[in-house]
């Protein structure tokens, strides 16, 4: 019978296709929801019982139709793994590669930082702590987070896990489980997508676009809402286009996750560069939340895996649960540094400084080659594609990519990566020092023009 209906589904996928119609319809989907969920009580059963059976329905449908059975959900494209790789061994045989592919800060760390954690490594600070990360550190995180924001956070609000990364795992795996739905915009961060999928939960993806502003639609996004969802994922200044939504955008999301019920999941990690206005997550209270955090780029402390959540109490003792089945903390001496690290506020002054002109003078000189981009909000990133000349002009970022760095010595990351639709854009990273990166970027430019 399951084959059978693997067979069926592969046949419908075909008619589909040959039609022109979606993979994905939202109002038949709601209509069948809302027909099971009758046919469930008349059956004396639990609707969402029959509500996770149908979603799982939903999803195996959907990968027999377009990936013969495989999961929907690819893994993360190895391309830019490979251009690492050719990168380093190009380094290694003597070439001056320029590396505008990842996000790892070259900015200053505080000095206090470095101090703090070498001394308390001498004062034998190497034991383990509480999971959920030391009072003084969440106290510290706290404080930083009232000051910016103006709200009224306590220790408790608070959860220090090895990395951003683990912490925003822990949002997901606390919020959602088998069979469940999450909604995520893209262009975004791929593990977002991944940890849904290790999870069982099925994504709706709700895309954005240039020409939009990278805006996401408040319409889509409501009707991409079912009984199963459990979570919306949100990230701005998002990576990789550098928008930050609007307050009143920002505003509707949390009130249809309100009305709905659904947890709501920020992440937050490049708050620290934003050059247009923004508004936090935490400066919303009227729906369940959750916001994510890190010191690798704002504090320029990647290396020390140290990142945070903050929620309500209830949400951050569900997540510090799962967290103690899987590590017992933050080593101390690291959690120190962080401490420090947020009194260091002259660093991070310099730091915004010196990535707002890095946006600043990226976007002069990438505006003279034939390239279209949206000046970032915030973050570290520029997301840009190269002009068409014709409708039938083609062009391949990860090709693209891989002949950039052969002959013009410069590493990006191709738009392949976060998504086949946005596979005519290239994204380069801001973490290098400017003469360096306008180098770069002139390189890049030439090579499009």
């Amino acid at each position: 019978m399951f084959g059978k209906r693997f067979e069926l589904a592969r046949t419908i996928g075909g008619l589909k296709e040959s039609a022109g119609l979606p993979t994905v319809d939202s109002v038949i989907e709601n209509d069948l929801r809302q027909m099971v969920e009758e046919e469930s009580v008349l059956m004396g059963l639990d609707p969402d019982v029959g509500q996770r059976f149908l979603t799982e329905v939903f999803r195996e449908t959907i990968q027999a139709e377009i990936s013969d059975g495989k999961s929907v959900y690819k893994p993360l494209d190895p391309t830019l793994t490979e251009i690492v790789r050719q990168a380093r061994d190009a380094e290694t045989g003597g070439a001056s590669i320029i590396h505008l592919e990842l996000g790892v800060p070259d900015l200053q760390i505080s000095g206090g930082v470095i101090e703090r954690t070498i001394d308390s490594l001498r004062k034998g600070r190497s034991q383990y702590a509480d999971t959920s990360g030391s009072r003084k550190l969440r106290d510290a995180i706290a404080g930083y987070s009232n000051e910016r924001h103006e709200v009224d956070l306590q220790h408790g609000n608070i959860l220090v896990s090895p990395g951003a990364r683990f912490a925003v795992f822990l949002a997901m795996a606390s919020s959602m489980s088998w069979a469940d739905e999450v909604i995520i915009t893209s262009p975004n961060w791929g593990l977002y997508n991944q940890f849904a999928d290790h999870l069982g939960a099925r994504v709706r993806t709700i895309r954005t676009e240039y020409n939009e502003k990278w805006t996401p639609n408040l319409s889509d996004i409501e009707n991409a809402v079912s009984r199963s969802t459990k979570m919306i994922v949100l990230s701005h200044p998002n990576n990789p286009t550098g928008k930050i939504l609007d307050k009143g955008t920002l505003k509707s999301i949390v009130e249809i996750a309100a009305r709905k019920k659904i947890t709501l999941l920020s992440d937050e990690t490049y708050s620290g560069f934003t050059y247009a206005p923004y508004t936090s997550l935490l400066e919303f209270a009227n729906c369940k939340w959750i916001v994510i955090s890190s010191f690798s780029h704002t504090h320029s402390m990647p290396a020390f895996r140290i990142g945070y959540a903050i929620s309500s109490l209830e949400i951050v003792n569900r997540m510090d649960s799962l967290q103690r089945m899987m590590m017992q903390s933050v080593p101390e001496f690291i959690q120190e540094g962080a401490t420090e690290a947020l009194t260091s506020r002259e660093i991070l002054d310099t730091n915004y400084r010196t990535m707002k002109d890095r946006v600043s003078e990226a976007s002069i000189l990438l505006s003279r080659f034939p390239v279209l981009f949206r000046k970032p909000d915030g973050g570290v990133y520029i997301f840009l594609k190269r002009k068409r000349e014709a409708e039938t002009d083609h062009f391949d970022s990860t090709q693209f990519s891989l002949e950039l760095l052969k002959q013009q010595g410069v590493a990006v990351c191709p738009g392949s990566v976060f998504g086949d639709r946005y596979n005519d854009f290239v994204r380069i990273s801001l973490y290098q020092p400017k003469e360096v990166l306008l180098e770069g970027i002139r390189r890049l430019g030439e090579a499009l023009s």
